[in-house]
Order: structure tokens, then C-alpha cells, then sequence
């Protein structure tokens, strides 16, 4: 990493789904998601870049897209792994995570599985700071009473965990799939709301929030108030995502929006990283070992679509900004802004 460089957050590019990281200068990492089955983005990043520790893994929910890779990042840096949180968001005798999670404690191969719940909604709970305070980590949402309510409704989203990455004053959001009535809750707790993140990886993949029009654009233009937005949904999304409407309360808000989309226009033509395709980006990054696994076939390509915001002297800015917003004018189907707005 170059000097004057505190770390980089990255928003994996694993097509329908969520893999966040928090990479530091010493190597240290926070993980927030990590992906879908047979994802192994974030794993060959991780020990491309000789992580020493994984300081926490966050897992919103239950899902397959945010948690199916947690068996293999597990398999892989079991002895790294420092503190687990996850959700009861679902019924645990029929949730295969669960299973998997105990038996890694069995093995004695994870030491802290703890409860992803605030004790108090308006209070967030600690889950990691470095020592100087200048950077941490907390949950924000949700409480008891939402986890409880999401399973008697079997309805996980609505207890999706919200959790904060702090770089002294600013800070980057990742809410997994919460609704909009999760927010509200938290509104009405007072205590954390408005957050206005310098970055906030799109709630539900920019997908439907169970909530109104205007319940949503409140919700963003309002609550949030996201300087940048990052949406992992993969180019030409089957369930939709990201919702124009949403695009547009952004875009109304100058917000810039990020979208993992390349990774279905192959990224690098026949799988050769050397091979750069017309309008993509070169990534930023050594992802050798995606690039040979997946040589020709699958979307799980670490390639340019995976977004790299730096954190250097207080702030938290999204590298090659225009140049990623350039390269995906440059697609097919550009999903992530309307009419080319920036």
C-alpha cells in the first residue's frame, strides 16, 4: 500500500451479491459480507495481500449471496479470524449457516461467535477500534425485538444488521438488505440518525425496500444522506436491481453512484487479464488466482468493477472516480445512473 495510505474499503464485484472489506496498511482486515458460494474474490484477495488478521467478520443476514462464502473464509484463515457476529434471523434448526458455524466451534477453528444485536436501539454496540480510537467499528441495528419480529414473519431483511466503519470523522455504511422500516425504528430511537456517510453500499443491491416511493426517498435524501453509493447487483440483474425511482432520488441528491457491473461483460476478453475488454478498466489489484479459477467461464471475476475507495489523511474518497464512471458509460447497459447523469 502506498505511504500516506490508512487502508482501502472495497465493494467486491461477485455479481448478485454482497462481499465488503476493510483492508488496512498493516494488514489487518474487516469484513463485512463475503459473498456467494464458490466466491472466492475477497479469499484470493486476502491471501494475495498476506492478511495478518481478520479483525472481525460482520455477516448481515442470512442469505446465501451475503453468507455462503463464509464456510470457505473460514476454511482459509480460521487461525486469523479474531471475532464472528452473526443474526438468529431465521429458524436455527433449518438454517444451514448455523450448523456450519457451530461446527467450526467445535473444531475449535472460530473463538468469538457473538449475537449481531444492539443491546439498546439508539445505542450502538462496539464490535472493533484500533487502539488510538481513529478507527472503528459498530452496530447500529437491529435490536431484540426486530429479530424477533423477522422470524415470527420470516421475513430476514426486515432484521438485516446495519454496521459502521468510523475513519475519524467520517465514515462507511453497510446495511446488508434492510428495509425501510428498519430505518424509521432507528429514526424514531434518535441517538445515530442522520448518518451521512461518505459512502454507503446500497441497501438490498438497490432492490425493492419494502416501503413507498416517497418512504424511500426520504429515506435517502433525508436519514442517510450518502455522498457516494455503491449498488453490487451484477449488469442485467433478474430480480431487478437496481429501481430506476431509487437511481433518480440519488441522482436528485448529487449523490455519485458506483455499480459492480462489468463483472458479466467478462471483464478482460477470454479470461486473460492482459486482455483488457473495450471500455473496462484495469483492475487495481492482483487477482491471479480468480483470474486463472475462473478462466473463461463464471461472472466471479476480480476485475475493475470491484470499487476501491482510499482512506488517507481523514478522508474516504472513491479511487479513479470518473475513469470507473467512464468505463461503465461504456457498457452495453449502464445501470447505474440515469439519462448519464454523474
Amino acid at each position: 500500500m502506498k505511504p500516506g495510505i490508512a487502508g482501502q474499503c472495497m465493494v467486491f464485484d461477485v455479481g448478485q451479491g454482497t462481499a465488503n472489506l476493510v483492508f488496512l496498511a498493516d494488514r489487518r482486515a474487516l469484513v463485512f459480507d463475503v459473498g456467494p458460494r464458490n466466491c472466492k474474490v475477497m479469499i484470493d484477495f486476502l491471501s494475495t495481500h498476506q492478511v495478518e488478521s481478520i479483525e472481525c467478520v460482520v455477516l448481515s443476514h442470512n442469505d446465501a449471496d451475503h453468507v455462503a462464502g463464509f464456510e470457505e473464509l473460514t476454511k482459509n484463515f480460521w487461525p486469523k479470524i479474531q471475532k464472528v457476529f452473526i443474526l438468529e434471523d431465521r429458524d436455527f434448526l433449518s438454517d444451514p449457516l448455523f450448523d456450519l458455524v457451530w461446527d467450526f466451534v467445535k473444531r475449535k477453528r472460530l473463538k468469538n461467535v457473538i449475537r449481531a444485536e444492539v443491546p439498546v436501539l439508539g445505542t450502538p454496540l462496539p464490535v472493533w477500534q484500533t487502539d488510538d480510537g481513529s478507527m472503528r467499528v459498530d452496530l447500529i441495528y437491529p435490536d431484540m425485538v426486530a429479530n424477533l419480529n423477522a422470524r415470527k414473519r420470516n421475513r430476514p431483511n426486515a432484521t438485516s444488521a446495519i454496521a459502521r466503519f468510523h475513519y475519524r470523522d467520517k465514515c462507511v455504511v453497510f446495511p446488508g438488505d434492510s428495509n425501510v422500516a428498519a430505518w424509521v425504528r432507528l429514526s424514531k430511537a434518535g441517538g445515530v440518525l442522520p448518518i451521512a456517510p461518505r459512502l454507503l453500499a446500497m441497501p438490498h443491491h438497490g432492490g425493492l425496500l419494502d416501503a413507498s416511493p416517497q418512504r424511500v426517498k426520504w429515506l435517502l435524501q433525508q436519514v442517510i444522506q450518502p455522498a457516494n453509493v455503491t449498488i453490487s447487483a451484477a449488469t442485467g440483474n433478474r430480480n431487478g436491481h437496481p429501481r430506476q425511482e431509487y437511481l433518480e432520488y440519488l441522482t436528485e441528491g448529487k449523490v455519485r453512484i458506483f455499480c459492480t457491473q462489468i463483472t458479466p461483460e467478462r471483464c478482460h476478453k477470454n479470461g486473460d487479464p492482459a486482455m483488457v475488454a473495450d471500455g473496462v478498466l484495469v483492475p487495481l489489484h492482483d487477482f491471479s488466482a480468480s483470474h486463472s479459477r475462473y478462466r473463461g467461464g463464471s461472472g466471479y471475476v476480480g476485475c475493475a468493477g470491484t470499487i476501491v475507495a482510499l482512506l488517507k489523511e481523514g478522508m474516504i474518497e472513491v479511487h479513479r472516480s470518473a475513469e470507473y464512471e467512464q468505463s461503465v458509460n461504456k457498457t452495453a447497459s449502464p445501470m447505474c445512473r440515469r439519462d448519464g447523469a454523474p
